[in-house]
């Protein structure tokens, strides 16, 4: 599978999680979206594009140890397969 970069437009905290909102081309509408912690590199959250181009989901909050907690501050947004 090829990997595609997507748009993280939004990122917020909700009742304890953070929600992140993004967009995608036409060519990812039902596909898997992986959003990575560019600190860690693990995976931190997933959702499947929408038929408008949008994805939203929700992730863990950092802990609270992180020197910067700004939910998802610096994550990396791809479709497909790891980069």
């Amino acid at each position: 599978m090829r990997t595609r970069r997507l748009r993280l437009t939004d990122v917020y905290g909700l009742r304890g999680r953070t929600v992140p909102r993004g967009v995608a081309g036409p060519e990812s509408v039902g596909a898997q979206v992986a959003i990575f912690s560019s600190s860690s590199g693990k995976q931190a959250a997933a959702a499947t594009v929408a038929g408008d181009l949008s994805f939203r989901t929700t992730a863990a909050l950092p802990p609270r140890r992180s020197a910067t907690r700004t939910p998802l501050a610096s994550k990396r947004v791809w479709a497909g397969s790891d980069p």
